[in-house]
């Protein structure tokens, strides 16, 4: 168990990083670019740390596998990937609604 929650603390450490880095150079740059892709590597490491290292650090399977399937971080991205697409699918919905001689 405490394999588990070295393991989760870690996999949040990196992802709280990523997404207080893309605060902190959205504020500094301006520009969303440098932090969006900030963002998206400490995602990616926090995904890729949370399925290595349960295989690294528990012997049985099950408990690989249990471990790697009850990681919360490791879910993040397919979080972010509905919430996003439902904004765009909100959004094209709203241009369709526009009236033809709008603009």
């Amino acid at each position: 168990m405490k394999k588990y929650f070295k393991i989760f603390l870690i996999t949040l450490s990196i992802q709280l990083a990523g997404f207080i880095g893309l605060e902190i150079i959205d504020s500094v740059f301006k520009r969303g670019i440098p932090a969006v892709g900030w963002l998206c590597i400490c995602l990616v490491v926090s995904t890729l740390v949370g399925l290595i290292a349960p295989l690294i650090g528990f012997r049985k399977i099950s408990s690989k596998i249990l471990a790697i399937l009850l990681l919360p971080t490791n879910y993040t991205i397919i979080i972010i990937v509905l919430i996003l697409r439902s904004v765009v699918i909100n959004i094209l919905k709203g241009i369709e609604n526009l009236p033809p001689n709008f603009g």
